[in-house]
């Protein structure tokens, strides 16, 4: 090993500008300088996280105040362990449930946990052959196909930062008993400004989960919940996360949470003056030739009622170079990593901590890249986002069989033991107990050719049920 973790890590921040969560950047904004000092535990004067009655109960009612809810805990470890509880929390096993089925995995990892029974809602797909939102009419259809529904999850801002009709999706909820659980990990940041999109904690959500880290200046792990529940769901909800979370929480995280609502959000002329360099950026981006750079978006038919700014979508279909070829290049010629890459779209995630300075360099990139670039005569045509594969057994049925490991070709018409997930996002093509496709197969080996990660797909072998 030529250096250790920590010197890798520090030669990754000096070469390289991430245009990706976590959203300090690199400690580009910070909080706490002196991390070492309040690393601290359940002392005389510090409270305890899950019977809180003092600092951190005086800090998590002022987070749930600014919030609008009625209850906020810390999460640290993650938004995971938030929708975790939240599932655990509100169900029993056997349970019905209907999910959105661009949710991350954590939510199958729950499902599979508490033996639940899922049923799909499929996200509508966007013109552009993105994940779009969710149509409400769905939900309903579903809810009144399916009586015994206890909660809907799903996601919202997608990774791409499409935003469903949270509110028109929760009064339908509530119409048939239903509680709506929204995984807005991707959306903590939107309560922060008036002029950002609205968060699902204030349009009728039961349950709000959000990656303070992703969007953010707070650690990676970092997290809220927000429940707008009866006290004693309330009650099992918080007893479900006191079992599954550390019984050591990070003070570190918290006070940087807690610092970072206090310090940031409704102020507005901050916000405001960042958001307009956003608008500038994008108003320069829009005379490309060749990459098209998605800004404001809303399209009813595809689920999506607003995107969020923070969330900058660039298009390939029609150039001749893909995602994941632009990805490297930026981050070759320019040191600059985004997020996310495809065959068809590239994706950055803009931040509060990003400078004018920053986000220029970024712009400057852009256009320089695409000035080399030339048209393709045909535009490419995206693959479909999820293939609708045969559930044969549920998720936990199908956890609890054993399996064995196979090559890939090996695995076609067989059960999945195990999900498949591209990583980033963390959405499975296929989640344990479905039926492997020729379709899921190609779209493993086309994954493969572009250097995808893909969890669950390891040595060119699947998991499949004996």
């Amino acid at each position: 090993m030529k250096t250790n973790l920590y010197g890798h890590l520090k030669k990754y921040h000096h070469k390289v500008y991430p245009m990706h969560m976590p959203g300090h950047k690199g400690g580009r904004y910070r909080f706490i300088e002196d991390a070492y000092t309040i690393d601290v535990t359940e002392v005389p004067g510090t409270d305890h996280l899950y019977q809180a009655s003092g600092i951190l109960k005086e800090s998590m009612d002022h987070i749930s105040k600014m919030y609008g809810t009625k209850k906020t805990i810390f999460l640290v470890n993650g938004s995971t362990m938030g929708i975790l509880s939240a599932i655990g929390g509100i169900h029993e096993a056997e349970d019905t449930v209907l999910v959105a089925r661009n949710c991350h995995q954590s939510v199958y990892h729950g499902i599979t946990l508490f033996k639940l029974k899922p049923l799909y809602i499929y996200p509508e797909v966007t013109q552009f052959g993105l994940v779009g939102g969710i149509d409400p009419r769905k939900v309903e259809e579903a809810l009144i196909a399916h009586p015994k529904i206890l909660s809907f999850i799903m996601t919202s801002p997608t990774y791409e930062g499409f935003i469903s009709d949270i509110e028109a999706i929760a009064k339908i909820c509530h119409r048939y008993n239903v509680m709506l659980i929204v995984d807005e990990a991707h959306g903590a940041h939107l309560a922060f400004s008036k002029n950002l999109p609205d968060s699902a904690v204030n349009l009728g959500a039961d349950i709000v989960i959000h990656s303070m880290h992703k969007t953010l200046p707070t650690f990676t792990q970092s997290a809220l919940m927000h429940l707008n529940l009866e006290k004693e769901t309330e009650r099992k909800v918080l007893k479900m996360l006191q079992m599954l979370q550390t019984s050591s929480p990070s003070y570190v995280m918290m006070a940087q949470m807690d610092l970072c609502v206090r310090q940031l959000m409704h102020q507005e002329k901050m916000w405001i003056s960042h958001l307009n360099i956003l608008e500038k950026v994008h108003n320069n981006l829009i005379r490309m030739k060749n990459i098209k750079s998605l800004d404001r978006y809303r399209n009813i038919k595809e689920g999506i009622v607003a995107k969020d700014p923070y969330k900058h979508i660039l298009l390939f279909d029609k150039t001749n170079i893909s995602g994941h070829d632009f990805n490297h290049r930026l981050r070759e010629d320019y040191n600059i990593q985004l997020e996310l890459s495809s065959e068809i779209h590239a994706l950055g995630f803009f931040s509060i901590a990003d400078s004018k300075a920053a986000i220029l360099a970024y712009t400057k990139a852009i256009r320089s890249i695409d000035k080399k670039l030339k048209p393709l005569k045909k535009s490419l045509k995206a693959a479909a986002c999820f293939d609708k594969h045969e559930k044969v057994l549920e998720p936990y049925e199908a956890f609890a069989k054993k399996s064995v490991r196979v090559p890939l070709s090996q695995g076609l018409d067989r059960i999945a033991a195990g999900m498949i997930t591209p990583y980033p996002p963390g959405i499975p093509m296929v989640v344990q107990g479905e039926r492997i496709t020729e379709g899921l197969i190609q779209q493993i080996c086309k994954w493969e050719e572009e250097g995808l990660e893909i969890i669950g797909y390891d040595e060119k072998k699947v998991d499949v049920i004996l």
